[in-house]
């Protein structure tokens, strides 16, 4: 999103035909700073999950599968939020695989349960 910030001001104006140069800029400001606080958080959630799994419990996979799921969704709504982040597919693909390696194989669930 930072990246292409002339693509997001473009987008911007199409959904906001009204706005002028002052609040095309507060908005691209601000559609980026939220993004970074909420990727921030997803990213601290995501480090203590990983630090977490080896501990074994279910609580700590149900929570995994809750957060990997979230996410892919989450991409899928980005998805179709705008064009720039169609660039997310491969990473939620990687979720849905995260979360099929999780649920699915039984030496995954044995390794929950504790047996």
């Amino acid at each position: 999103m930072w990246v292409d910030w002339k693509e997001l001001e473009a987008q911007i104006v199409a959904q906001h035909p009204g706005f002028g140069p002052a609040e095309i800029a507060r908005s691209a400001e601000f559609a980026v700073s939220s993004a970074a606080a909420f990727h921030g958080l997803l990213l601290a959630l995501c480090a203590l999950l990983v630090a977490k799994l080896a501990t074994s419990r279910a609580r700590v996979r149900q929570l995994t599968s809750v957060s990997q799921l979230l996410s892919a969704v989450f991409s899928l709504v980005s998805w179709f939020t705008a064009p720039m982040f169609h660039l997310v597919i491969p990473i939620g693909l990687a979720q849905v695989i995260v979360l099929g390696l999780l649920r699915i194989p039984r030496t995954s669930r044995r390794f929950f349960t504790g047996g």
